[in-house]
C-alpha cells in the first residue's frame, strides 16, 4: 500500500522498470499533497472555527481517499497487464472480455482522482479568503496541485477510455470527465487570487 512506502521507496519504483507506480499514481499523491497543505492551512488558522473545522475535516478525508485510490489505480493498471500477457491459447471471447472489465476498473480510479480533487475546490476557494494569511502561498501551491492533479488522472482515464468498446461506459465516463474540466476556471481562479494577495 502506498500509505506504509517512504518516499524514498516510492520514488525508487516510480523511476523503475516496474509498471506501477507510474502516472495515476503520481496524480493522486498531487491530490493528496493538495488536501495535506489545506488541512494544515485549517490547523494554523485561528479565527472561524466552525468553517475551518468543516474545511479540514473535508481535506483530511479527500487525502486518505487518495492514498486508496492510488492503489486501486495500481491494482487496476496490474489487471490489465494481467490478461495481455495471459497464454496466447486463452479463449478470445473470455480474453476480450476481461480485458474489457479491466480497463474499466483502470479507467475508474484516475476518474475518481479526478472527482475528488474537484470537491477541493470550493473549500480551496473559502481558505483564500478565511485562512491564515501567512500561509497564502500554500493555499496557492494547493490549488496548483488541484489543477495538477485534474489535468494527469484525465491522461490516464482517457488512455484507458481509448480501448474500450461498450459505447454507454464509454460515454458515461466521458460526461464524468467534461463534469470535473468544466471546473478548470475556478481552479485558476484561485491561483490568480493567491497571486494577487502575495503581490499586495
Amino acid at each position: 500500500m502506498i500509505r506504509d512506502q517512504t518516499i524514498e521507496a516510492y520514488l525508487a519504483e516510480l523511476a523503475s522498470s516496474a509498471a506501477t507506480p507510474g502516472g495515476g499514481a503520481a496524480a493522486g499523491l498531487s491530490g493528496a499533497q493538495a488536501a495535506a497543505l489545506m488541512a494544515m492551512v485549517c490547523n494554523l488558522t485561528k479565527n472561524n472555527e466552525s468553517a475551518i473545522g468543516a474545511i479540514c475535516t473535508q481535506a483530511e478525508a479527500a487525502q486518505d481517499r487518495f492514498a486508496a485510490l492510488i492503489d486501486e489505480d495500481m491494482a487496476g493498471f496490474d489487471a490489465v497487464m494481467k490478461v495481455y500477457k495471459s497464454p496466447a491459447e486463452t479463449d478470445n471471447d473470455k480474453r476480450d472480455e476481461a480485458l474489457q472489465r479491466a480497463l474499466v476498473q483502470a479507467a475508474e480510479a484516475p476518474l475518481c482522482m479526478m472527482e475528488t480533487a474537484s470537491t477541493l475546490i470550493a473549500p480551496l476557494a473559502k481558505l483564500v479568503t478565511i485562512g491564515n494569511r501567512n500561509l497564502i502561498t500554500d493555499v496557492g501551491v494547493a490549488g496548483i496541485l488541484i489543477g495538477a492533479t485534474i489535468q494527469t488522472a484525465r491522461l490516464n482515464v482517457l488512455i484507458n477510455l481509448k480501448s474500450i468498446k461498450d459505447a454507454a461506459v464509454k460515454r458515461a465516463m466521458i460526461e464524468r470527465v467534461d463534469r470535473v474540466i468544466a471546473l478548470n476556471p475556478q481552479v485558476d481562479a484561485i491561483i490568480q487570487q493567491t497571486q494577487e494577495s502575495i503581490r499586495s
